[in-house]
């Protein structure tokens, strides 16, 4: 996963040098998953009675826990920076609205046009994009998997306490 993030930060640099790839978020343990799900549930327990409904407005905040990218280690959350600023992506990272969505008509033509310059360096290294969330981008999850119509996922998840068991080297072999 390593070597596919530099890759994508070399992209960015070769559209323009002043560009890099900040990696904001990473794994996250399957426990997390299931506490940040249930959180967002129960803040919107009380507009959404109905259990499938709560169940499918709380996944456009925090991802089913059986179906996240985040705990197999796949699932990135990236900025990009210009001469170590962020630019303008038209929302701050990792805050679910309407304009989180890549293709928001509803930001500024520069956060479109700097949303799909990072999709395209993303997508270059191998990535799999999640357009509900310009950020969201993984590498071996089910959502990698059914975006390039692999037979499966790379890569399980797992739970934090699993996790710290791996070697650190075997971690990053892709």
């Amino acid at each position: 996963m390593v070597d596919l993030l530099y890759w994508a930060g070399q992209e960015l640099k070769n559209l323009d040098r002043a560009l890099t790839l900040k990696v904001v978020y990473g794994f996250r343990g399957l426990e997390l998953q299931t506490r940040l799900f249930e959180a967002a549930k129960a803040a919107l327990a009380d507009q959404y009675p109905d259990e499938d409904e709560l169940v499918e407005v709380a996944h456009r905040q925090v991802a089913v826990p059986s179906v996240a990218g985040y705990p197999t280690g796949g699932a990135v959350a990236v900025e990009m920076l210009r001469d170590g600023q962020p630019v303008d992506l038209g929302t701050p990272i990792m805050t679910p609205s309407r304009d989180a969505f890549t293709f928001s008509p509803f930001v500024s033509r520069a956060a479109w046009e700097h949303r799909q310059l990072l999709r395209r360096a993303m997508m270059a290294a191998g990535f799999a994009p999640y357009d509900g969330e310009w950020w969201h981008f993984s590498y071996g999850d089910k959502e990698w998997a059914r975006f390039y119509r692999k037979p499966g996922a790379l890569f399980d998840q797992v739970s934090f306490l699993d996790a710290q068991k791996v070697a650190p080297g075997d971690m990053l072999q892709l």
